[in-house]
């Protein structure tokens, strides 16, 4: 694989450790802010920071019992030098291993400040 693609990707992997262990610090590391996420409703939703992302993110899945994710599968396109577009797959899960849902999303990932971070998402399935 590319080195660019692969950066990208592993930029989305850590966002995933960073959501199933509530971690500012990976969030922080594997996004850029503002971060924006378009929602399968046509809605946008914007976060300013790390800590504004996983409190909203706890908000959103909270209802549903969520407990973690599993990346299922990941793909990629480098689209230019500094920018990616990556597909993956999720698994979202409560805490006795119930699923709850299969999710896809679309994350535009980007080389800004000297590492690749995720800046904008498409929830391409209901969450």
């Amino acid at each position: 694989m590319n080195q660019k693609l692969d950066a990208a990707i592993e930029s989305v992997k850590l966002y995933c450790d960073g959501v199933n262990n509530s971690d500012a610090e990976l969030i922080s590391q594997s996004m850029h802010f503002p971060h924006y996420r378009i929602q399968v409703d046509g809605s946008v939703l914007v976060w300013n920071s790390e800590t504004e992302y996983l409190a909203s993110f706890d908000e959103r899945t909270s209802k549903a019992g969520w407990a973690y994710s599993i990346v299922n599968s990941i793909e990629g396109e480098v689209i230019g030098d500094h920018k990616c577009h990556i597909t993956a797959r999720f698994s979202r899960y409560r805490k006795d291993r119930s699923l709850i849902a299969e999710v896809a999303a679309l994350y535009v990932v980007i080389f800004k400040d000297d590492r690749w971070g995720m800046n904008a998402g498409s929830v391409l399935t209901p969450a």
